[in-house]
């Protein structure tokens, strides 16, 4: 989990990415989902302020991923994509996931 964390985190190729995103939420554990939520969290606050984002491919496979963890300390980072100016398909999406939790 923690090289993972460090591809997701270090890594400027979208593609690879997105392999860690989906790599982490095949794990249920706390640490996988510290590290999602960590990821989402800082991309919506950054969203928040101002920042813009070409491509949300990334912030969608990590609501995909931390839905399929089942993991309820996914809550708080999926709400916070409903105040940080997300596409509506985004913000539609964790909603959707909060569900699953």
């Amino acid at each position: 989990v923690e090289w993972l964390g460090l591809m997701l985190n270090t890594s400027t190729n979208v593609n690879e990415q997105l392999i860690a995103i989906q790599a982490l939420g095949t794990y249920t554990s706390d640490e996988a989902v510290g590290l999602l939520t960590e990821y989402l969290t800082f991309h919506s606050q950054r969203r928040a302020d101002g920042y813009q984002y070409k491509d949300e491919r990334t912030i969608r496979e990590t609501i995909n991923a931390l839905a399929e963890s089942g993991n309820a300390n996914a809550k708080p980072a999926l709400l916070m994509v409903e105040y940080s100016n997300w596409s509506n398909t985004t913000i539609r999406m964790a909603k959707n996931a909060m569900k699953n939790l």
